[in-house]
């Protein structure tokens, strides 16, 4: 996937939550807002690869298209830019890389940790920085930094992180539906079950794997 981001000073209606949008200007992928503090916000978008080489607007055309909606646009009236946007490529978790080898571990980015659904990757990097930690640990005592004396950090990062980042695999292939991410959408609109359904598995607080389940939507459209 690629992204590209940029931060803003006197956004309206920050709290402390994350915000994730799914908007049709960027349908589907999503706008995200972060605050970050002092008035502070991390704004910006993510589409899959495929679905951008498809679309003839660049990254910051979007973005900016996007706080200049109806919904937006009073949010960010005051708003000030505090730098140039900018982009990068998101390395996703929906590939399991080889992690080490003679003499090092990858962690974080570097070891394509990302999560695919959310876009979020900090919670899977520093834990990757624990297990590397441990390993590297490990091996000083023994003075082994083989390809297989550090294959254990593999095995341990992907017991940990393996299927929550398959799963999310699952949930962006179905996220390139745009008649089923709209009518959860729509659905979490009306509905605050839904909304703290769907809060609850991008926290972790319930499981996401539930999200990709047919019962999840059966749920919803009774709810």
């Amino acid at each position: 996937s690629v992204a590209v981001r940029c931060y803003y000073e006197g956004v309206k209606g920050l709290t402390d939550q994350i915000e994730l949008h799914y908007v049709k200007e960027v349908n589907p992928g999503y706008f995200w807002l972060f605050p970050a503090g002092e008035g502070k916000a991390n704004i910006g978008i993510g589409l899959s690869k495929s679905d951008m080489k498809k679309e003839k607007r660049t990254l910051r055309e979007i973005m900016d298209e996007v706080t200049q909606t109806e919904y937006f646009k009073e949010r960010f009236s005051d708003a000030k830019q505090l730098e140039r946007p900018v982009g990068w490529n998101l390395p996703l978790g929906s590939i399991h890389r080889k992690n080490h080898g003679n003499g090092f571990m990858l962690l974080g980015d570097a070891a394509g940790l990302i999560d695919p659904f959310t876009g979020e990757g900090i919670g899977n990097a520093m834990v990757s920085g624990q297990y590397a930690m441990e390993i590297a640990a490990k091996c000083k005592k023994t003075g082994n930094y083989s390809d297989s004396a550090l294959a254990e950090y593999d095995v341990l990062l992907w017991e940990e992180v393996g299927k929550e980042l398959r799963t999310s695999t699952k949930l962006q292939s179905l996220a390139q539906s745009k008649f089923l991410l709209n009518f959860v959408i729509n659905r979490a609109s009306r509905n605050e079950e839904v909304q703290n359904i769907i809060s609850g598995m991008l926290s972790h607080e319930i499981p996401k794997d539930e999200l990709s389940s047919p019962l999840f939507y059966f749920k919803i459209l009774f709810s």
